[in-house]
């Protein structure tokens, strides 16, 4: 008899632990451009994973299209999202965008709320 290959998926089961969806998982870049002032923008969208309450501290940055520059640094947070919810939250910079950029989140912290 042969064993069937493949079947390790992330992302199914109903695990109970915070460990298996890391906090990274929990955020995802929902906008990355200029704002109406031509400053550096960054909308995240973030969803709590976790079972339990959680707070979220996200350490983002912007760099140059080639990624050969870093423009700026920014934290975005998010307090007290209940398991399951979501929210988008911005994540700003007061440098001017000049030409083409990419956003990038580089730290997520995913702790329990009380």
């Amino acid at each position: 008899s042969s064993t069937s290959s493949g079947g390790n998926s992330s992302g199914g089961g109903a695990s109970d632990s915070g460990s298996s969806h890391p906090p990274a998982a929990d955020i995802e870049i929902a906008k990355c451009e200029a704002d109406s002032l031509g400053q550096l923008s960054m909308s995240l969208k973030i969803t709590n994973h976790s079972s339990k309450p959680s707070n979220y501290l996200v350490n983002v940055v912007w760099e140059s299209a080639d990624g050969s520059s870093q423009l700026d640094t920014s934290i975005a947070t998010a307090d007290h999202l209940e398991a399951g919810q979501n929210t988008t939250v911005d994540a700003i910079s007061f440098k001017t965008a000049e030409g083409t950029f990419r956003c990038k989140v580089v730290d997520v912290t995913r702790y329990a709320s009380n």
